[in-house]
């Protein structure tokens, strides 16, 4: 007889709705603050998809994501407002700049919208899982892990081009599957690396948890 945990068909299954289910937390709880949350709901939400990544059968998913949205909703709530204001300042910079034909502040908008991009990939899974003493660190150590890991930023890239093609070049009913694989593949690209360095941090402070 082949053992519970060794059962691929089975932990298969378990994975699968283990995600489906992140996503509607992560949704229930986005629509319940307006969206405002969706920043927090997000962190939290990678946070338990890393614990399901390492034990998919013993990690209680609604506790978890609780707990840790508590620890997380202020910094990531405010990153999710300030990227929010930006995005929205660059849409009305490119406007300006294309009434203007201002070809270099297009482009300036192109390269600025790009970084905001790849920083919003990183930054909900980075509150999720690391502390920072303060914004600055966080911004900094970001933007260096997505240089010093191009590959890694180039399939983020790719898996959110792939939502976006699911959700709004086939149909916007796919979206709760389709966030559901974007969570699978986001984590299974983020773990590999940031497993790194959560054992480095281990090493240089063996005392904390």
């Amino acid at each position: 007889m082949m053992n519970e945990k060794t059962n691929p068909i089975k932990d298969a299954y378990v994975n699968t709705m283990n995600y489906v289910a992140l996503a509607i937390i992560w949704l229930l709880f986005s629509m319940a603050g307006l969206l405002i949350t969706a920043g927090a709901s997000l962190s939290a939400v990678f946070y338990v998809a890393f614990r399901v990544k390492e034990d998919a059968r013993h990690t209680p998913l609604v506790k978890t994501f609780l707990t840790h949205l508590k620890k997380t909703i202020i910094p990531a709530t405010i990153a999710y407002l300030l990227i929010a204001l930006f995005a929205a300042g660059l849409f009305f910079i490119h406007n300006y700049a294309a009434a203007e034909e201002a070809t270099l502040v297009r482009y300036a908008v192109y390269f600025s919208g790009f970084y905001l991009v790849v920083f919003s990939l990183y930054v909900f899974p980075v509150l999720g899982l690391f502390n920072h003493k303060n914004p600055l660190h966080l911004i900094r150590n970001i933007l260096i892990m997505a240089h010093i890991h191009p590959f890694l930023t180039f399939r983020l890239l790719g898996t959110l081009a792939l939502l976006y093609l699911v959700v709004f070049l086939i149909h916007p009913v796919l979206f709760l599957p389709a966030f559901a694989l974007y969570l699978f593949l986001q984590t299974s690209h983020m773990k590999p690396v940031f497993d790194i360095y959560i054992e480095k941090l281990k090493e240089d402070s063996p005392d904390e948890e």
